[in-house]
């Protein structure tokens, strides 16, 4: 999981890279620094919800995306293999 970066050109990145899983997951509230919670309004064109870009794929895969991968805040979670 990648927080924060950019994520519509770190979605064209991944792809272009050969990530064969790619989502963003758009929060709706969410923290910065010291500041107080912030989030979405109905009508507004900026948005400031955090967003997080999941990438699911081999770990051979994934590390040969890490170089587009490693610009923000990165967690990584191992699955088992259902096969």
């Amino acid at each position: 999981m990648i927080y924060g970066a950019e994520h519509v050109e770190l979605v064209r990145r991944l792809r272009r890279a050969g990530a064969r899983g790619v989502t963003c997951v758009r929060g709706i509230w969410g923290y910065y620094g010291d500041q107080e919670p912030h989030g979405d309004r109905l009508l507004q064109l900026r948005r400031r919800a955090p967003v997080v870009t999941v990438v699911v794929d081999t770990p051979e895969q994934i590390a040969r995306c890490f170089d587009v991968i490693d610009e923000g805040l990165v967690t990584s979670e191992a699955l088992p293999n259902p096969f």
